[in-house]
């Protein structure tokens, strides 16, 4: 299945399923105008459904397997991974067990397959356009790796104590295409960044705003071991076109790492939870489909002005916090889980796609203002627990406008 992308009636990419994503049309558009569509199916059996309550997704947000919450119920085991050239599937960010339960509680599920590079090397795929360039790749390591520029050059040995301290190595590069590999020999790597708005995989510099230059010629990016992401790892990454995250990586995921980004889905396992994810899929346009387990803390504006379709939240989080869904375009429904107690200013301001919020706890939890729910969306329909009508819609900052239906779910 792929995603087209039209403006105005008129398509200007399309996303396959392979993860190519073809530009027809370069240029600047207002956001307003933008829509995406899925196209396309699984070849010649029935078309997957995005809509179907249980989902498991591939890296490059491919629809792998649909079920509605009964059929997958009835399942006796998970469905197989799916398999790619140069990688190793680590499995489901679920396992059956675990995403029964959250089915049977919540009626959906989102499960992400996590992987690795075959070989254990992290990869990143870029071009230089023209010219000789000198480009340093910046690194914190704790132990040793070995950088393998992809240029039939020598490779570089770079070793460390600590994974903050920021490391940069100097290649010099011919116009062409190429794939630099990164192998973690012992203790683990992430590439550096210099500020919030800088995440050094490549740069012409250490660290200024020619960093854009460079980062709009990445065009793909694989994990390998014991690599971890940094809070910026993919911020800005806008000529990505593929990337199989990996998530068992980490320790946690915190901040804006994926900030306007071009990547598809996300998925975490639980033993890798997030934490002060502020802004972390702020304005990314392709993302699709989120998993988000074993929360710490989730940060503000995470989802703002995304293009993102489908959320699964488990019920490790107990807030949502100011603006996270605030602008949200696409995204048509919400689960709030019975563990959430506080929502944030803004928390949905404009989000004006949302038709249906599911709340799933008795007592409603607490709006920071009267505009933690204001959607501008035409009509909603907030769904609460048997016999919390009353409670939910006299709760104070609670919706009371004519576009807002109060239902009472069995």
């Amino acid at each position: 299945m792929g995603l087209d992308v039209t403006y105005k009636g008129s398509q200007i990419a399309q996303l396959t399923e392979d993860g190519n994503l073809t530009l027809e049309t370069a240029g600047k558009y207002c956001e307003g105008d933008i829509e995406l569509a899925y196209s396309g199916g699984d070849g010649d059996q029935n078309p997957v459904a995005p809509d179907n309550d249980v989902i498991f997704i591939d890296y490059d947000a491919t629809i792998r397997y649909s079920y509605t919450a009964a059929e997958f119920l009835a399942l006796t085991e998970l469905p197989p991974n799916p398999t790619h050239s140069g990688l190793a599937a680590q499995g489901w960010n679920w396992d059956l067990t675990d995403a029964k339960a959250h089915v049977s509680k919540y009626g959906e599920l989102i499960a992400v397959q996590l992987y690795y590079t075959s070989d254990g090397k992290t990869k990143v795929h870029f071009s230089i356009p023209q010219g000789v360039s000198l480009v340093y790749c910046g690194l914190n390591v704790n132990g040793e790796v070995e950088i393998d520029w992809g240029d039939g050059t020598e490779k570089s040995t770079v070793t460390g104590n600590s994974l903050t301290t920021n490391i940069y190595t100097p290649h010099t590069y011919n116009a062409g295409n190429y794939v630099m590999a990164v192998t973690v020999v012992s203790g683990q790597a992430q590439f550096t960044y210099a500020d919030y708005w800088l995440s050094l995989i490549l740069s012409e510099r250490k660290s200024d705003s020619s960093h854009g230059k460079m980062i709009a010629n990445i065009t793909e990016i694989e994990l390998g071991r014991n690599f971890l992401l940094n809070p910026l790892s993919y911020r800005g990454l806008r000529g990505l076109k593929k990337s199989p995250i990996s998530p068992l990586l980490n320790t946690q995921k915190e901040g804006a790492g994926f900030w306007e980004s071009y990547i598809y889905c996300f998925g975490n396992a639980e033993n890798c939870p997030i934490q002060d994810a502020n802004g972390m899929f702020n304005g990314t346009e392709l993302l699709k489909f989120v998993c988000l387990r074993g929360v710490i803390s989730l940060g503000n504006s995470m989802f703002k002005a995304s293009y993102v379709y489908k959320v699964c939240l488990d019920g490790s989080i107990t807030e949502i916090p100011q603006e996270m869904f605030s602008g949200v375009k696409m995204l048509s429904t919400i689960v709030i889980p019975e563990t959430v107690t506080q929502i944030g200013a803004s928390a949905f301001y404009n989000a004006r796609s949302l038709g249906d919020i599911c709340f799933k706890s008795q007592t409603p939890p607490v709006l920071a203002t009267q505009y933690s729910l204001t959607l501008n969306a035409p009509s909603c329909t907030i769904h609460v627990p048997a016999g919390c009508l009353e409670a939910y819609k006299t709760a104070t900052n609670y919706p009371t406008t004519a576009q807002y239906t109060y239902v009472e779910d069995e």
